[in-house]
């Protein structure tokens, strides 16, 4: 199965997952996401099978030595732009704001990436120990099925799991209830909590819970680190392949 991309000039959240034994995420940036205006992006990713690597081995090695990419202990520093762009010779910066780095998981399935969706240091320790010795039996490695569904005993259906578990207790969703309290309870790291309860977005948080928008957050992350998968293979393919037309051939198709 080939990627088909629709092209976007910003990479952000998942907006929607087709049934399908490859799932079509359409992609929004955040900015879209709480109101403003713009168009979205479609990936075709097979999720069907969980790769063991986020990046393509020889695109990371190319972006390692032009000094794009930081490898670290289980995580990677990148610059922004380099994972929104699918072609090696649109590896150019932007603007000012897609030169910054982010830092990514280097493994799908990771105790580093329980830490990017937005545990704790220490809820992200105890869930990795937890998914890495349930027994085989019970261990599902796809993270969706045919369905799109999210299997319970996936890597993440493990994290989700765990707060659905909790909110259905207790579930902040007014607006005087105690929303940080029970995040920090759950093991949410501030960072997330802070932008969960940005003031700016008070009125779309309001049209969910606590629950519903951790859950949220934690598919819209895990979901990224397969379009920057994909993105990152074709790179590799491309360079393999010694092509330099900046095209992606029948993989690109016009928004």
């Amino acid at each position: 199965m080939e990627p088909i991309l629709r092209s976007d000039s910003k990479t952000g959240f998942l907006q929607e997952a087709a049934p399908a034994n490859s799932t079509t995420l359409q992609v929004k940036s955040q900015q879209n996401r709480h109101g403003t205006t713009g168009n979205p992006s479609t990936y075709q990713v097979d999720m069907s099978s969980s790769p063991r690597s986020v990046f393509n081995p020889d695109d990371l090695s190319v972006l390692e030595s032009q000094g794009t990419a930081q490898r670290f202990d289980g995580t990677v520093r990148v610059r922004k732009w380099v994972i929104q762009s699918t072609h090696p010779s649109q590896l150019l910066p932007q603007d000012d704001e897609d030169n910054v780095w982010c830092t990514l998981p280097l493994s799908l399935h990771s105790l580093e990436t329980y830490e990017y969706l937005g545990f704790s240091p220490t809820k992200a320790a105890m869930l990795w120990d937890s998914w890495s010795n349930l027994k085989p039996q019970l261990k599902i490695l796809h993270d969706r099925s045919d369905a799109g569904v999210v299997p319970e005993h996936s890597f993440l259906g493990h994290a989700m799991q765990h707060i659905r578990v909790r909110a259905g207790r207790h579930d902040p969703g007014g607006l005087r209830d105690d929303w940080f309290g029970t995040m920090r309870r759950w093991g949410v790291k501030e960072d997330l909590i802070e932008r969960i309860m940005d003031t700016q977005f008070k009125q779309v948080r309001l049209t969910g819970t606590a629950g519903s928008r951790v859950l949220e957050t934690f598919q819209d992350a895990f979901n990224l680190l397969f379009v920057v998968r994909m993105v990152s293979e074709q790179r590799g393919k491309q360079r393999r392949a010694g092509s330099g037309d900046g095209q992606v051939e029948g993989n690109m198709a016009a928004s």
